[in-house]
């Protein structure tokens, strides 16, 4: 309907952002020396995004000529469950313990919905190439391993 409404418009199609996804299923748990419950393999790719830059993008389609475009919007590269809690351990300097359940399982400490989506993210990939959209809108993708940098040292200073 946007779209045959005669508006201007400019829509923006973030992927699943850092900012939820992974102080939920990695993060939280990490933090608080529980163990990590992954749903499957954890291996499929997705290219998460951070809010932050979802939002720059949002301030930039207002300075450059994005009316009526869709704009698929990824972080800077696609990764897997297991490259986020590497770059967990390395952040927090330890390994974390994980464990798997087979999709349809609870997964401890989430709600049913979002073990279902968990499972549901375990049955393909989603690999948005955005450098060049990144490039035309001067946006610097946050990388999973500055996004737990930032997120880590945020959750230390709140602890203490």
């Amino acid at each position: 309907r946007l779209q045959d409404s005669g508006m201007s418009w400019t829509m923006l199609q973030p992927e699943a952002y850092m900012d939820i996804w992974f102080p939920m299923v990695v993060g939280g748990p990490a933090l608080t020396g529980q163990s990590v419950t992954l749903v499957g393999e954890g291996r499929r790719r997705h290219s998460f995004v951070a809010m932050r830059d979802v939002a720059e993008y949002a301030l930039a389609t207002l300075d450059h000529e994005a009316n009526g475009q869709t704009l698929p919007i990824g972080g800077p590269e696609p990764v897997s469950w297991w490259e986020v809690i590497t770059a967990f351990n390395q952040e927090l300097g330890h390994q974390i313990t994980v464990r798997t359940v087979q999709p349809g399982e609870p997964v401890p400490g989430l709600p049913d919905v979002m073990a279902q989506l968990l499972a549901a993210m375990e049955t393909y990939d989603t690999a948005i190439d955005s450098s060049g959209l990144a490039s035309i809108y001067g946006i610097t993708p946050t990388s999973v391993a500055d996004f737990v940098r930032g997120f880590v040292a945020s959750n230390r200073q709140g602890a203490g």
